[in-house]
């Protein structure tokens, strides 16, 4: 039996939940969904289970059923990504949001190219949710929160009792792997990614003062977007739910 749809919508409280635009049209035209098909509600922060039960000239009403559990489980995990360049960005925040991360922080680092004025970074923060949140309908995982961008100093300067990994190409072989086989389950994990010019001998430095561990992942010099899915993918089969 496959899985129902998931659908990105407000008012899931509500015992029945209305349809419009961009949902109703995938919802009618592409899945050719019919009265008692099953689909999954989400508000990016909980699901619940629901029926088609109308389905008319521009909308679709769904009966509201019950609450279901959210398929990302294990570790919180925080992704702190240097900000890349163009749509590198977008298919970052889609595909950790498809890992379940529980947080995307876009840093400004010495070597990221983009930089962004208050209002760029606002619209830059809405372009990433929309690319979250349309990941969230693929996955079914719940949205991550989606932080605006700012700089690493900012970012190291929320304490935090987790683990907290820097991804850093110089790092010794199999730090990675020492890490991560250590017996005790961390309260949360976070990890920093550098942006396409990689990371500066400062910014390790003041990393790994706030309490970062700096691992690698090998001799192999990676792009940061294959970086990035990576080292989510190796914690996530660790602490998480790959695997």
């Amino acid at each position: 039996m496959s899985r129902p749809p998931t659908f990105f919508t407000t008012g899931i409280e509500e015992d029945v939940v209305t349809l419009r635009g961009e949902a109703y049209h995938h919802l009618r035209n592409v899945l050719r969904s019919i009265r008692g098909d099953r689909v999954i509600l989400t508000d990016g922060h909980r699901r619940v289970a629901g029926t088609v039960y109308e389905m008319g000239r521009g909308y679709a009403r769904i009966a509201v059923e019950g609450e279901v559990p959210s398929p990302d489980g294990g570790v919180p995990i925080v992704l702190a990504q240097g900000i890349a360049k163009g749509k590198k960005m977008d298919w970052i925040v889609e595909k950790a949001t498809e890992l379940g991360v529980r947080r995307i922080v876009p840093l400004a680092m010495e070597r990221s190219v983009p930089r962004y004025d208050d209002e760029a970074s606002r619209r830059r923060r809405e372009r990433w949710t929309r690319h979250a949140q349309a990941a969230c309908r693929q996955s079914g995982n719940l949205i991550p929160i989606v932080e605006r961008p700012q700089p690493l100093s900012e970012f190291l300067g929320h304490p935090f009792s987790g683990l907290g990994l820097l991804l850093w190409e110089e790092a010794p072989p199999g730090s990675l792997h020492a890490c991560l086989a250590r017996k005790e389950t961390p309260t949360e994990i976070r990890v920093i990614v550098g942006p396409e010019g990689g990371i500066t001998p400062q910014e390790v430095e003041a990393a790994v003062g706030a309490g970062y561990l700096s691992v690698s992942l090998g001799p192999a010099r990676l792009r940061t977007e294959t970086a990035a899915l990576s080292i989510l993918a190796i914690v996530q089969h660790r602490f998480g739910v790959l695997g």
